[in-house]
């Protein structure tokens, strides 16, 4: 392909991305994550944000650092939270064609750029205020330029000093963005010196690289220790139809597109038997290199989780949706019926994906769908809460009920506090309660407001607790329930005793 039309077909690429991630991006509620995200970057000092925000959560904190620029300098509307994960996923458009033409050629980086642009996990998770979309992003470069780095080392050839430092310093940003990133670099780090074993120049460069790399993350490490230790109590312990779930996760969850994937798979097998592995002179084939970056993080994961304690979640795995992504642009890419018909395959297949964006993911049209059905069965999926949606109900009805205590069931209370700000709407949360022992909590504040003859429930993301529904039917008189996606709303009468 003629690289002016290259640039072209990339540039268009790129601007149709570009217009998915900004359109809407502001305007669905942000959901409980997100919440969280802004309430750990609202901290008045980086030392605030350390000590109260950083480190009681379960991640390291450059995420975060990040974000506190954002929200202080920028702005904490949900367009400015969301924003760095959509500059993030518009440059991974550009960096998986680059890795994509590295192992294969423009053709597969071209379709490869196309399925990340309009596949709905790297659409969604560029709308989205958490760490994903850059991890995508930094997990194509730190790969590249590995990739790179390696090549040129196996070949007894020395490597160009800015790729050198463009892997440390990308190596040290993701290792402090997620520590699926960092586990993505000692990955790296010991296929380096398994691959390197016999050299011992290249050996010794490597042990430099990856030195300054473990050296950099030693200020968190003690930190990291004692968040590890706490671990994770929402995560659920999976089942070896993770492997199953997390292909149809980075492919829309739609049984058509899976049917699609099989076929280009089934086709792909056929090529390689025919014709041997892709070779463009690496260490390994580029497509053994593909399944190994895809299948081995989630395969070493899925064993930890079930033998201990469980960290499997899906898009914390997006350090290998690139391998999948390009992948399947290279069993795209030999489709053939007849040569000249190569180009019109591709772009039907990009298409059909886009289309089942628009019309059975409705992708923009639901931004509050939590359920999908795959062949039958129905599966949660990580969706926009109705937060904003509960606060404004509230405010409503404010005038209908002036004397009102308004509790948050919630994590915490500041995630309803700021739709209240943003809505403009002058109350504050009164109490966050989690459970029937927080009912104590109520009793005082009832004492407190003797005049206040209406409570108002908001739920948002936190599953809700029979005991404390009950407890509260038991004490007031329930007026009204509005259930909303990720969210619920009460509206009870005090009663005048409360037991």
């Amino acid at each position: 392909m003629k690289k002016k039309y290259e640039i072209l077909i990339l540039f268009a690429i790129v601007s149709l991305a570009t217009f998915l991630r900004f359109y809407n991006l502001g305007e669905p509620s942000c959901f409980n994550d997100e919440l969280e995200t802004w309430r750990i970057a609202k901290y008045g000092t980086l030392t605030e944000m350390f000590k109260e925000g950083i480190i009681p959560d379960v991640h390291p904190p450059g995420y975060q650092i990040l974000m506190h620029f954002v929200v202080h300098q920028l702005g904490d509307s949900e367009f400015w939270l969301r924003l760095p994960s959509a500059i993030a996923g518009i440059f991974s458009i550009i960096m998986i064609f680059i890795l994509g033409k590295f192992l294969y050629s423009s053709k597969e980086g071209l379709i490869a750029a196309s399925l990340s642009a309009i596949l709905w996990t790297p659409l969604y998770y560029s709308q989205e205020a958490r760490a994903y979309s850059l991890l995508f992003l930094f997990s194509i470069i730190t790969t590249y330029y590995w990739l790179k780095i390696i090549s040129e080392l196996s070949n007894e050839r020395k490597p160009k000093i800015t790729w050198l430092i463009i892997y440390i310093l990308s190596s040290v940003f993701i290792e402090y963005l997620l520590y699926l990133g960092l586990f993505l670099i000692i990955l790296q780090g010991i296929s380096s010196f398994f691959i390197l074993r016999k050299q011992k120049n290249s050996l010794s460069l490597m042990f430099k690289i990856f030195g300054i790399i473990a050296v950099a993350f030693l200020p968190w490490l003690p930190f990291a220790l004692e968040q590890f230790a706490v671990g994770v109590e929402w995560v659920k312990k999976p089942t070896v139809l993770a492997f199953g779930y997390f292909i149809a996760f980075l492919f829309n969850l739609s049984p058509w597109m899976i049917t699609l994937l099989i076929a280009i798979f089934i086709f792909w097998i056929i090529h390689t038997i025919k014709r041997g592995f892709f070779k463009n002179g690496l260490f390994i084939p580029p497509d053994i290199f593909l399944f190994i970056w895809l299948f081995l993080p989630i395969t070493l994961i899925l064993i930890k989780s079930i033998l201990s304690s469980p960290i499997l979640t899906y898009y914390s795995l997006m350090i290998s949706a690139p391998a999948a992504y390009i992948l399947l642009a290279r069993g795209i890419a030999i489709l053939k019926i007849r040569e000249k018909y190569n180009a019109v395959i591709s772009i039907a297949i990009i298409l059909i994906f886009l289309l089942d964006l628009f019309y059975e993911v409705n992708y923009y049209e639901e931004p509050y769908k939590n359920k999908v059905e795959v062949f039958g069965k129905s599966f949660t999926i990580r969706s926009k809460q109705m937060f904003r949606e509960a606060a404004q109900y509230v405010k409503s009805f404010d005038s209908k009920y002036p004397n009102s205590i308004i509790i948050s069931y919630a994590w915490f209370p500041d995630y309803f506090q700021y739709y209240f700000d943003q809505i403009g709407y002058d109350r504050e949360v009164d109490i966050n309660v989690w459970n029937v022992k927080d009912t104590l909590k109520l009793r005082d504040l009832s004492e407190k407001f003797p005049d206040d003859d209406y409570i108002w429930v908001l739920r948002g993301h936190k599953t809700y607790d029979s005991t404390f529904g009950k407890w509260m039917k038991d004490n007031f008189v329930l007026i009204h329930h509005e259930p909303m996606t990720g969210a619920d709303v009460w509206l009870y009468k005090v009663q005048i005793n409360i037991k």
